[in-house]
């Protein structure tokens, strides 16, 4: 028997910033460090440390992973290609990319980073994974 996947509603910037800040509330910061995108970072208020960057990618730089079946070599298409919302986060080497939710992080180490795809991922999801992002990227206490 196949899996399917219900689908829900994709979660915009703000949408995904909202669930950060019910999670750790003032903990948290944004801004936009870029001067040629639109890329969010997520920090760590105290240590400004990243757990997060949301940006939208064209889906042909992710690859055939996502439906686009083209290389990632830019081009005059990929340049005019629909995109995609995505939030890099930190991530356990051990957890699973699916291929459809999470995927090996675009632009960012790949053994310890992945990019959800945000519209296929559930709140229940994201949550977890912001969760997880948020704890291995909290500064450790100083050992004396």
């Amino acid at each position: 028997m196949t899996e399917t996947r219900s689908l829900h509603p994709p979660f915009s910037e703000q949408a995904v910033i909202s669930v950060c800040k019910e999670l750790f509330g003032e903990q948290i910061e944004t801004d936009n460090p870029f001067s040629t995108t639109t890329a969010t970072v997520l920090r760590h208020r105290q240590s400004r440390k990243w757990f997060g960057l949301l940006m939208e990618v064209p889906r042909c730089k992710l690859g055939a992973i996502i439906g686009c079946g083209e290389s990632k070599k830019t081009s005059a298409k990929t340049q005019n290609a629909p995109s995609v919302a995505i939030l890099n986060l930190k991530a356990d080497p051990l957890l699973k990319r699916d291929g459809v939710t999470v995927i090996p992080a675009y632009h960012m180490n790949k053994k310890h980073w992945i990019s959800v795809i945000l519209e296929n991922i559930s709140r229940d999801e994201l949550e977890y994974l912001i969760c997880q992002s948020f704890e291995l990227t909290r500064t450790k206490p100083k050992k004396h």
